[in-house]
């Protein structure tokens, strides 16, 4: 598909990529490959990412926040390290799950099996631009019966 829009796009036409959320924040690797197939960077126009919506409606302060995505192709060590870290200095976390790997239960199994209390709060919240938006608040160890 994008090397049909690259294809247009250097014939002279004008396209859109429509991307769901705030491309900046959980969509990076997927502007990247759009970039890729034109050959140059494009304009973007920034739409409002579900951690927007959710450091909102619970009140959640970006300076004391720290923002991981893990909606992402490859390696995520590196991410699910910082999580561990940023929970241990007391921080809160907004975290964008990997929907084919790490949902909630497996992201709460894998901080209990680093050492972060089975009490430590958490809260789940689903289809936050939805009339249907569900959340939860709870501790890890609940979150990680959560079925998949």
């Amino acid at each position: 598909m994008l090397e049909t829009v690259a294809s247009l796009h250097h014939e002279g036409a004008k396209c859109v990529v429509v991307f769901m959320g705030d491309i900046h924040f959980s969509g990076f690797q997927f502007l990247e490959r759009v970039e890729r197939a034109c050959g140059h960077q494009v304009e973007t126009v920034a739409g409002i990412s579900a951690a927007q919506i959710l450091a909102s409606r619970c009140r959640v302060c970006f300076d004391e926040t720290s923002f991981i995505t893990f909606h992402r192709r490859g390696n995520i060590v590196p991410f699910q390290e910082h999580l561990v870290h940023a929970l241990q200095d007391d921080r809160n976390a907004i975290v964008i799950p990997r929907p084919w790997d790490f949902m909630p239960k497996a992201i709460a199994d894998f901080l209990l099996a680093r050492g972060v209390a089975p009490d430590h709060q958490t809260e789940v919240w689903e289809r936050l631009s939805q009339t249907r938006q569900a959340g939860w608040g709870r501790s890890v160890i609940a979150a990680a019966t959560l079925v998949t």
